[in-house]
């Protein structure tokens, strides 16, 4: 059984509970699910992405328009961020910070983007579950609970069917999907909203319980909980090669011209 809780961005990340990232990691191995993603551009724009557009957040990003080359910009430039960093504002380039301003406008114009959000529902609303024995947590951009639907928003290179695809697989998100459909039994499907962060493209994408997507993240994630119960057991977060040495296999065109 699940429950909802409204949880800002600081409570939800001190909540003990396992979120998809840690859980996707366990993909390459245990000790990767230890280590916390790094801040990049990338996703700062997307942090500001989703401020403006699911919280009318305008006030919360900002960018720097002045030269950090000098001995003056530079100290201009440390009071700038630290009182940023106070007023949990994100920082960003300035072509970014259009970019970002750009792509919400095209979500909110896009007909099917535009509907999928006006529904009754909540935003940055956060569900906590047991499952294998382990407390698990989500976040959802948005949710219409109602209409048994979830909404994710992305920005990203390339929002077409075929890139997108490439996105849903390299970086999980089928499994994120998989993660977020399961934690509310009433859940239908799950749609993506993507932007592209140059063009302001829009594209929507979804995934229903039963596709194949989703039935394959379900199967990772009862894997990766196991081995995360196991290493939270035995306190060894194992990585790639701990206990012996792999043989590297050659690729089979190799081993062809090598006959």
């Amino acid at each position: 059984m699940y429950k909802l809780k409204k949880l800002t961005d600081a409570e939800y990340f001190a909540h003990p509970a396992i979120n998809r990232s840690t859980l996707w990691k366990m993909g390459k191995s245990p000790y990767h699910s230890t280590i916390l993603t790094p801040r990049t551009d990338a996703l700062d724009l997307g942090t500001a992405a989703h401020l403006v557009l699911l919280e009318n957040a305008d006030d919360r990003i900002t960018f720097w328009d002045g030269d950090r080359r000098t001995k003056a910009g530079k100290a201009a430039y440390a009071e700038f961020e630290a009182d940023n960093i106070e007023n949990e504002r994100v920082i960003l380039k300035k072509n970014d910070y259009y970019d970002c301003l750009r792509m919400v406008e095209a979500v909110r114009n896009h007909s099917v983007a535009k509907k999928l959000f006006a529904a009754k529902g909540e935003t940055e609303i956060t569900a906590i579950w047991m499952k294998d024995g382990l407390a698990l947590k989500a976040k959802y951009d948005f949710l219409a609970l109602n209409s048994k639907y979830a909404v994710d928003f992305k920005t990203t290179i390339d929002a077409s069917p075929n890139g997108f695809a490439r996105s849903v697989s390299n970086y999980g998100y089928y499994f994120q999907a998989a993660f977020y459909l399961d934690a509310i039994p009433e859940l239908e499907r799950f749609y993506f909203v993507c932007a592209e962060k140059k063009t302001a493209a829009v594209a929507v994408y979804h995934l229903d319980r039963d596709s194949a997507y989703v039935q394959y993240g379900r199967s990772q994630i009862h894997q990766y909980l196991k081995d995360y119960a196991e290493a939270d057991l035995t306190g060894h977060w194992r990585g790639y090669t701990d206990d012996e040495s792999i043989e590297l296999l050659a690729p089979y065109w190799m081993q062809e011209a090598a006959e």
